[in-house]
């Protein structure tokens, strides 16, 4: 069997790029909030169902592919790549609008979506929100179900005065257990994700989650989180760290422009230069013949060079790193990953440079509300 490597960057015309690493920039995943989907809308959380129906149709007649959440959490963690133009959609809170209105428009489509749903808001009583049933419904219909918390209470993450450490852990454990445990045991399917309230997450949140079970968790571009900063990324590319996956809101009036917009899909940088073109020698390989011994022997040989070129990056990669040259350092394990989409080493120590997508505020007494998210979307423009 021909080794992987080489392999990798032989990929099928009917197979997509593990990673999204291109010679001149990677691969990103929009990922979309909606709330409630209702007419008439009353805040900026009830997008119309004219609105809804007509974003829809944008994505469907306009080449992007909606995928789920379990495909964009494996093409991060390199276990598949996801075609070009990729989307997912998510709706927060549990809102019985989402069955309703919202799933009859993406069956039309045959679009999958998740809810995030905290399960306070899920009571017999509460006619705004959905039921166990409908979530079964909807499950059994391609729409992933979440988990958004127990209360959805503000400032969660962070410890309260006077909380001790012991009480501090045991109100968390009880935000991401009991919902957890509850879902997995109404809709009969494991839960595996959360959108943290409001956005917020700290180092604390984020541990005590792992230790839950949970495999990824997702905030919101504008939000507050750990010690006073703002998350400032809206897509994900494949080295987004899984427990501060990004989302972008999509609110009450929205125009088109501004929905289209929010949607990239792609991040233009330079990575590859051309200068393994010898050693690829892409089209030699693919080309029709036997699979005699010569050309066994030949794609051996380029599989030992292209794996000393990456060992080369990722050792220079390390070398800029421990060196504070991050910049250095970067193009280095990018190269790294477009020789070898599949390289856990590299992709690990993308995930550790400095963030980007996050900037500094002046420290605040308390992690910012959800409004203040809104707020920095809403003034984006519509």
């Amino acid at each position: 069997m021909e080794g992987p490597l080489v392999w990798s960057r032989l990929s099928s015309p009917f197979t997509y790029d593990t990673g999204g690493i291109k010679a001149d920039g990677y691969q990103l995943v929009t990922i979309l909030t909606y709330h409630d989907i209702k007419a008439p809308s009353r805040s900026q959380m009830q997008v119309t169902p004219k609105e809804f129906e007509e974003q829809m149709s944008y994505l469907n007649a306009n080449g992007y592919r909606v995928i789920s959440l379990d495909d964009f959490f494996d093409f991060i963690n390199l276990r598949q790549g996801v075609p070009d133009n990729s989307v997912v959609i998510t709706f927060d809170d549990g809102w019985r609008s989402v069955y309703t209105t919202a799933y009859p428009i993406l069956k039309k489509y045959g679009f999958p979506a998740t809810i995030f749903i905290y399960t306070d808001f899920i009571s017999p009583g509460n006619r705004t929100a959905l039921t166990w049933d409908m979530m079964k419904e909807l499950s059994a219909g391609g729409i992933d179900i979440q988990v958004h918390s127990r209360t959805h209470e503000q400032d969660m993450p962070r410890k309260r005065e006077a909380e001790t450490e012991q009480g501090y852990r045991k109100r968390l454990d009880n935000e991401l257990l009991v919902p957890k445990n509850l879902a997995e045991q109404q809709v009969g399917k494991r839960i595996k994700y959360i959108a943290y309230p409001y956005g917020q997450f700290n180092d604390d949140f984020i541990q005590l989650a792992r230790n839950a079970g949970y495999e990824g968790g997702l905030t919101v571009f504008g939000a507050t989180v750990k010690d006073g900063e703002v998350v400032r990324k809206r897509d994900n590319p494949v080295f987004v760290k899984p427990f501060e996956v990004s989302r972008v809101q999509v609110l009450a009036g929205t125009s088109l422009r501004k929905f289209i917009s929010k949607l990239k899909s792609f991040h233009p940088e330079p990575v590859y230069d051309g200068r393994y073109d010898d050693l690829l020698d892409l089209k030699g390989l693919q080309s029709p013949g036997p699979n005699n011994s010569d050309r066994r022997s030949r794609i051996k040989k380029l599989e030992t060079s292209l794996n000393d070129a990456v060992q080369k990056h990722l050792t220079a990669g390390k070398a800029y790193y421990r060196s504070g040259d991050t910049d250095a350092s970067r193009k280095e394990f990018l190269m790294a990953l477009f020789l070898d989409p599949g390289n856990q080493e590299a992709l690990g120590f993308m995930r550790e440079l400095p963030d980007a997508s996050v900037s500094k505020v002046p420290v605040l007494k308390k992690m910012a509300p959800l409004s203040q998210a809104v707020k920095v979307t809403a003034e984006e423009g519509r």
